[in-house]
């Protein structure tokens, strides 16, 4: 089981899904996270993911998933 964090509208109302006040609860009760944006517009497929992941890192994460070949890794946070 992994949690995707959405950045979509991070850039236009400064917000996460789930909100980033959920990150320091879900490290705690060890849920890997993935992080993603909006493939719906492939201008957007990145859109927020440095601001993610600094605030993943600040909640004590320091790997997310990403799918590489068919397998989901731990991929570390390189800020």
């Amino acid at each position: 089981v992994m949690l995707e964090v959405n950045t979509k509208k991070y850039g236009e109302d400064g917000h996460f899904f789930p909100a980033s006040a959920w990150f320091p609860e879900l490290k705690r009760r060890g849920i890997p996270v993935v992080v993603n944006s909006d493939a719906h517009y492939p201008e957007r497929i990145n859109a927020s993911r440095r601001e993610a992941l600094e605030q993943l890192y600040a909640a004590g994460y320091r790997s997310v998933r990403e799918l590489h070949g068919g397998r989901w890794l731990d991929v570390p946070i390189g800020l």
